[in-house]
This record gives structure tokens, C-alpha cells and sequence, in this order.
């Protein structure tokens, strides 16, 4: 289930303007800051930098075309 979360939040974070708080919100946890935890655990990055560095990626490969 928590695969499938984390996996659901990536999708939300690189392909979405919504904020953190939003996208824990719209997996089912109550609380932003719990998901941030269980993201950072399993991502060993936070949410944010997470974003930041897949969309710098997603940059850096249009670029490269």
C-alpha cells in the first residue's frame, strides 16, 4: 500500500502544480507533515527537492534533444 502511495505521490509531484500539503491530502493522510516523513524515508529526499531535481531532469532531457 505504501509503494503504491509513494508511487502516486511522485506521479502528483512531477506532473502537477499542487502543493505538498495538497497531494497528502488527496492520498489520505491527514497531516503534511507525515507524509513528508514517510516520503523522505522511502525517497531519501523530501517532497520538494524531489520535485525540484525530477523536473530539472525532465529540463536537462528536452534540452538534450
Amino acid at each position: 500500500m505504501l509503494q503504491r502511495r509513494m508511487g502516486e505521490a511522485k506521479r502528483l509531484l512531477v506532473n502537477t502544480n499542487l502543493k505538498v500539503g495538497g497531494i497528502a491530502r488527496l492520498l489520505g493522510y491527514e497531516n503534511a507533515n507525515y507524509f513528508t516523513i514517510h516520503f523522505t524515508k522511502t525517497m531519501r529526499e523530501p517532497p520538494t527537492q524531489y520535485k525540484k531535481n525530477e523536473k530539472r531532469e525532465r529540463v536537462n532531457l528536452f534540452e538534450s534533444r
